[in-house]
């Protein structure tokens, strides 16, 4: 027998069946091996209260979607199933009772904090018999970005807007540039 942990496999060798006593042969079952492996199944991961800081500069991409595409590139830029390792299936991944901490430059020096929605994942890995390690996390990378960017956008726009109406009717033009630089810093 000889199992390897990394790669999660095993295998049997040499595994047999004696035939009872009044039996003319040695054995009823011989068995040349047995190789077991697969993905790791997991059936449930719960995070709770992550705290996320969401932060955009100077009309760049969010430090979420720089995150993002660094540890794409990390992972070899693949998304494909293949790659060597052991492969993971989640049935479920929950992501609850979390924060975003939204700061951007335009918001000089002022953040914002936000609760960030639930977000439920569900059979990571099934369809394709697996997933990498990097890919489990790409996904949940991606997952958690979009909902902190959407929260994020909607705070950044709430309290510009409310700095732009506050300013009375001379800026009230300046409203829909400061709309259109919001939405150019989140790519929207």
């Amino acid at each position: 027998m000889s199992i390897t942990v990394a790669s999660g496999s095993a295998t049997i060798s040499g595994l047999s069946v004696a035939n009872p006593k009044g039996f003319s042969s040695q054995h009823a079952i011989e068995l040349g091996s047995i190789t077991g492996g697969g993905p790791i199944v997991i059936k449930q991961i719960d995070v709770e209260r992550p705290q996320v800081a969401y932060e955009v500069n100077n009309g760049g991409p969010s430090n979420l979607a720089t995150i993002q595409k660094n540890a794409t590139t990390y992972a070899g830029g693949t998304t494909s199933s293949s790659g060597s390792g052991r492969k993971l299936i989640i049935d479920d991944l929950v992501i609850r009772q979390g924060q975003v901490g939204v700061s951007a430059t335009l918001l000089k020096g002022k953040s914002l904090t936000a609760p960030l929605p639930e977000i439920h994942l569900t059979n990571i890995g099934k369809s394709s018999g697996g997933a990498t390690p990097a890919q489990v996390a790409g996904q949940v990378l991606a997952a958690i970005s979009g909902a902190a960017a959407k929260v994020g956008s909607s705070e950044l726009a709430k309290s510009l807007g409310s700095v732009v109406n506050g300013a009375g009717p001379t800026a009230s033009g300046a409203s829909q540039g400061v709309g259109s630089q919001i939405k150019g810093l989140l790519g929207k």
